[in-house]
Order: structure tokens, then C-alpha cells, then sequence
């Protein structure tokens, strides 16, 4: 016999039952909702790993992409050294070339200085010797003067020491007249000699002045050149210490880059990992609010509403009368708390009308009115 307690409050569950002529519906299965659940926070896992390993992936990529850039910037860097060592050394060449040109032009300067030097030397010893010819005529020609003198003067006062010192002291002008090419000579090469020894002592002045500016020429030349070859050699190693410090701060400037990059890779990543479990913490509260829910709402599903209640009332008074009046009882009665589909109840309403006797369908349709 049917017990309408197995279907309400426990025993056995309606959803062993097939078909239903009264209220056809779906049989209701029990659902696994903390497996449902654990079901979904599988998905929603393999969807976060999917997802953190495609980030992975496009992480990984652009760190590569970093890396080429890197090496392209490194390799671009490199050949920007080449290239300014190659035009340092390009640099010293010409330098080293304009000094050589300057050391050929000084030699050749050198040169010119000692054949012009060795010429006027020559001059001079040319011009010493005829000087010193002249000063020899001279002095012969002082002699002959004298030899003359003594010969006129004796020839005119005759002997006699009285008379030759007067002949000496004033001699007549037959006697100037006589010495007089002579003495025209002796003053010409008296000239002479001097102007030779003046001119000597001048070239000697002007050699010593040659020889100190020629050793001062050297001297500056000597520190131009160390002063150079100092600056160049400074201005290469300021360069060099610069590049240093410039590779030295680029290293840095990438190391520090690399270390946020990395920085903000762990925190992207323990930030989406934080979302993810604040996400499933989320999805799982509201599973649990919802199964709290469902719990709560089938705990209190049979109470009904008014409309529920006199359509329950109604369907069990029809198969009541249908039960009392012999008919055939072809279906089970309807499942009093189960009235949650509006098709469920149109379909009771439709099932519950009464057939055969007249007075038991009339009584039927007044109660259902």
C-alpha cells in the first residue's frame, strides 16, 4: 500500500520511479555537489595551469627576445669600439705621419742651415785668407816704405844722424809725393783688416746666436713632441677609462633592469597566483553559499504556497473521489512537496479531471472551480 510519508519525509526517494501518468516528469538524481565541486576546481586548475603556462611560454619568449636585443645591442657596441679604435689608430698614423713630415722638413731645414752656414764659412775663410795676403802685402809694403824712406832721406840731407832724423821727422814733399801710392795702399788694407776682423767677430756673434737658437728650436720641438705623444697618450687612456666607465654603467643599467624585470615577473606571478586562489576561494564560497542555499531551500520546499496548496488540495480530493468511487487507479498519487515546475501543475490539472460517474465529475469540477 502507498504511504505518502516514503515520498515526504524520507524512506524511499521518488527518484527510483520512471514515469509518472499523473505528473510525467524527469526523475531527479541525487547530485555529488562537493564532487561537482572539486570537478570544477579541477577545470578551473588545469585552466590556471593552461593559462600560467601560456604566460610562461610568452614570458619566456620575450625574455629571449630581451636576450637577442641585448646581444644585438652588445654586438652594435662592439663594433662602435672597433670602429673608434680603428679611427684612434688612424688618428695616430696621421699624427705620426705629420710628425715625420715635420722631422724631414726640420732635416731638411738642417740642412739648408748647414750648407748655407758651410758656404758662409767658406766665404769667410776665403775672405780670412785674402785678408791675410792683404796684411802680408802690407807689411811688405811697410818695409819697401821704410827701405824708400831711408834711402830718400839720405840721398837729400846726406848722412848724419842730425839729418836723418829730420829727414824722418820731416820729410819734403818729393818724399810725400813719392809713399804717397804706398800710403793710399797701407790705408786700404789697413781697412781692410778691419773690417775683415769686424766682420769675423760679427759671423762668430751671429753663429753663437744660430747655435742657441737652433738648441732652443730643439729644445721646444723636443717637448712639442713629448707634450704630444703625453696628450695623445692621455686622451687615449681618458677614452679607454671612459669606455670603461661608460660599459661599467651600461652593465649596471642592464643588471638593474634585468632584476626588476625579474622583480616584477615574481610579483606578476605571485600576483596571479594570489588572484587565482582568491578566485577559487571565491568560487568555492559561493558553491558553499549556493549548496547552503539549496540545502536551506530543501528543507523548507514543502512549504508551500497558497496556489500550491489548494492544487495539492484539489489533486488529492479528485483522486480521493476517483479512489472512493471504484475507478481504476492507474498512477500513483502526485508527490505533495514536488510542485516546484509550473508544467507539473498544469499537467496534475489536466490528469486530475475525474471520468465515468457524473455526480463524482460534478462534485470534481465544482471543487476545482
Amino acid at each position: 500500500m502507498w504511504k505518502p510519508s516514503e515520498y515526504r519525509y524520507g524512506g524511499k526517494s521518488p527518484t527510483e520511479r520512471t514515469h509518472d501518468s499523473v505528473m510525467p516528469r524527469r526523475p531527479r538524481g541525487e547530485v555529488d555537489e562537493w564532487a561537482a565541486l572539486q570537478r570544477l576546481q579541477d577545470e578551473a586548475a588545469v585552466r590556471g595551469e593552461q593559462g600560467w603556462k601560456e604566460q610562461r611560454k610568452q614570458e619566456q619568449k620575450d625574455y629571449m627576445e630581451y636576450i637577442q636585443q641585448q646581444m644585438e645591442e652588445r654586438r652594435r657596441s662592439e663594433e662602435r669600439e672597433k670602429r673608434e679604435k680603428k679611427r684612434e689608430l688612424e688618428d695616430a698614423q696621421r699624427s705620426l705621419e705629420v710628425l715625420r713630415e715635420e722631422e724631414q722638413r726640420s732635416k731638411q731645414k738642417q740642412k739648408e742651415e748647414a750648407s748655407r752656414v758651410k758656404e758662409m764659412y767658406d766665404r769667410q775663410l776665403r775672405d780670412r785668407n785674402h785678408a791675410v795676403r792683404l796684411n802680408s802685402e802690407l807689411q811688405k809694403l811697410q818695409k819697401r816704405k821704410a827701405l824708400l824712406g831711408e834711402d830718400l832721406t839720405s840721398a837729400t840731407f846726406g848722412a848724419g844722424p842730425r839729418f836723418s832724423m829730420k829727414a824722418q821727422a820731416t820729410p819734403g814733399p818729393g818724399a810725400y809725393n813719392a809713399v804717397d801710392p804706398y800710403s793710399q795702399l797701407i790705408k786700404r788694407s789697413f781697412n781692410i783688416t778691419i773690417e775683415g776682423s769686424m766682420f769675423l767677430q760679427d759671423l762668430l756673434r751671429w753663429e753663437e746666436k744660430q747655435k742657441d737658437l737652433e738648441k732652443r728650436k730643439e729644445r721646444e720641438r723636443s717637448m712639442l713632441k713629448a707634450d704630444y705623444r703625453e696628450t695623445l697618450a692621455e686622451s687615449i687612456e681618458e677614452r679607454k677609462r671612459r669606455q670603461e666607465e661608460q660599459k661599467l654603467v651600461e652593465q649596471r643599467r642592464q643588471l638593474e633592469v634585468l632584476e626588476q624585470e625579474k622583480q616584477q615577473t615574481l610579483l606578476a606571478q605571485q600576483r596571479s597566483e594570489r588572484d587565482r586562489q582568491q578566485q577559487k576561494e571565491s568560487y568555492r564560497e559561493e558553491l558553499r553559499i549556493q549548496m547552503e542555499q539549496d540545502k536551506e531551500r530543501r528543507k523548507h520546499q514543502f512549504r508551500m504556497s497558497e496556489g500550491e496548496m489548494r492544487l495539492n488540495q484539489r489533486s488529492l480530493h479528485v483522486y480521493t473521489d476517483q479512489a472512493h468511487n471504484g475507478d481504476s487507479l492507474d498512477s500513483f498519487p502526485p508527490i505533495m512537496h514536488d510542485f516546484g515546475y509550473e508544467e507539473s501543475f498544469r499537467a496534475v490539472s489536466n490528469k486530475a479531471r475525474p471520468r465515468g460517474n457524473s455526480s463524482s465529475s460534478d462534485q470534481s469540477s465544482a471543487r476545482l472551480r
